[in-house]
């Protein structure tokens, strides 16, 4: 038992250190964004950032008036009821699906402020690729409010 103890108090130092890197990462990228777009402007052009890589999907209207090739969609983001929410990764062929499937969803750019909420707030998260933890594009968030079940 205190070897159990003394290894989940090892793999909790590494956790802290591996989200303050993360924390400085992305600290230094912000820094960074700021700084290009200060000196475009100094020189007298723009800065256009890139475009963000993942979008997050959330379901905002039921099942009622759509058409099969739309519940396809909608079934391939992982969106089968009200108030779900999927990270997707942006592409030419995801960006069509997406356009066919607007009147049912609402979608955005996640920043870290967000995705940290959905995590602490939120109670419900369900990953469907267990082997995938880091990758944020197999989350499948449950937005509705629910009690936590205390088994993981």
């Amino acid at each position: 038992a205190r070897r159990c103890v003394q290894e989940t108090a090892k793999k909790r130092q590494e956790w802290l250190k591996r989200a303050e890197s993360y924390n400085k990462e992305y600290e230094q990228f912000e820094r960074s964004e700021i700084e290009n777009k200060r000196k475009a402007r100094a020189e007298g052009g723009f800065y256009v950032p890139a475009q963000p890589k993942v979008v997050l999907l959330i379901r905002i209207k039921g099942i009622n008036h759509c058409d099969p090739r739309s519940k396809r969609i909608l079934r391939l983001f992982r969106l089968r009821q009200l108030h779900n929410a999927s990270f997707v990764k942006l592409n030419k062929a995801t960006q069509n699906m997406i356009q066919k499937i607007l009147p049912w969803v609402t979608f955005g750019h996640p920043n870290r402020k967000t995705i940290s909420q959905l995590v602490y707030k939120l109670s419900l998260i369900h990953i469907s690729e267990p082997t995938r933890l880091l990758s944020i594009s197999y989350a499948v968030f449950c937005l509705k409010k629910k009690k936590i079940p205390y088994y993981y």
